[in-house]
């Protein structure tokens, strides 16, 4: 792999962490906003624009996603799994501490008692955290099964070799 291809796909997943860590923070800013006291703020800086960045993290995230994974030269099983997995299983943790947190907050809120909208945020986050993480074990246990199989065909192959010199099998059933 020449350096620009290394170089690229350094790039890439350090845009696809950014932006997922980018959808993190914006996700649980707008689920919490409604019970956070907010003098002079607007709606638009409170929901809205989180919420465009949050979609633009999305895409970034499973556009870059998409070209690491599923290029046919990307052999990223083993370490993009174990990433998917470590980086988006504490992702999952944050949105559910945030969520019970925010639950366990809500009967002693003097701005919003509804946990409605908390629930409406952090659920479907939770859900994309959590499927990113099936995702990467999927990924890890795909990349295993290859190197296991291509391990036993190695055996096989030295096997062979060990069992035949010029062309002469040398095996007791011939």
């Amino acid at each position: 792999m020449s350096g620009v291809k290394v170089l690229r796909r350094i790039a890439s997943w350090l845009l696809f962490l950014a932006a997922a860590s980018w959808f993190l923070v914006k996700i649980i800013e707008v689920a919490t906003a409604p019970y956070l006291p907010q003098e002079g703020t607007d709606a638009l800086h409170r929901f809205y624009l989180p919420l465009l960045y949050i979609i633009l993290c999305l895409g970034v995230m499973f556009t870059t996603q998409f070209s690491l994974f599923h290029h046919p030269e990307s052999n990223t099983g083993y370490m993009g799994g174990i990433v998917l997995m470590v980086f988006f299983g504490i992702g999952f943790a944050v949105s559910l501490y945030t969520l019970i947190r925010g639950i366990l907050s809500i009967p002693s809120n003097t701005h919003c008692t509804d946990p409605a909208y908390l629930y409406c945020t952090m659920i479907p986050t939770m859900v994309i955290f959590f499927g990113e993480v099936v995702y990467g074990f999927a990924l890890y246990w795909q990349d295993h099964q290859a190197k296991k199989k291509q391990e036993t065909i190695e055996k096989e192959k030295e096997q062979t070799a060990k069992t035949e010199v010029d062309g002469v099998h040398l095996n007791k059933e011939d």
